[in-house]
């Protein structure tokens, strides 16, 4: 099967709030992701991933979503792993630590999420092929009239 992964990066910052809510429409997955030299960072992510539930259609605890830590290649840490990992074990999203400059854990982060977001593609298409017309055809072996 082939799938089409459209990335947007939309940085983050506050000033880009109200833009960011118009990609969330008809999306199927989210990665949310902080930078761990940065606590405030890490913070906003109750936030983020609020704004993401509330306006994704249909709304759904389950609808996919990776969180990553950045940076991890830098030394002054401000989030400990076992901090982000405590937050994304109770939410049940998948965490990756990462370094986007040397390439540590990226693939496998965005694999996760397509992973996901394909399960749950295929689930959704399940309950409603389940409650479809079937078109199979009907026992034959009724007796015919006149």
């Amino acid at each position: 099967m082939r799938i089409t992964v459209l990335i947007w990066d939309t940085g983050g910052q506050e000033r880009f709030r109200s833009m960011v809510s118009t990609f969330y429409k008809g999306s199927d997955g989210c990665i949310l992701a902080f930078d761990v030299t940065d606590l405030e960072s890490f913070e906003a992510l109750d936030t983020w991933r609020g704004d993401v539930l509330a306006k994704t259609i249909p709304v759904e605890p389950s609808y996919p979503m990776v969180v990553l830590g950045n940076k991890i290649d830098l030394a002054d840490r401000q989030v400990p792993q076992e901090v982000a990992q405590g937050w994304c074990k109770e939410k049940d999203i998948p965490y990756f630590e990462v370094s986007a400059k040397n390439d540590i854990n990226v693939v496998q982060a965005f694999e996760m999420l397509a992973s996901r977001a394909l399960s749950r593609y295929r689930s959704i298409l399940e309950n409603y092929l389940t409650d479809s017309i079937k078109l199979s055809p009907e026992d034959q072996s009724r007796s015919k009239c006149c």
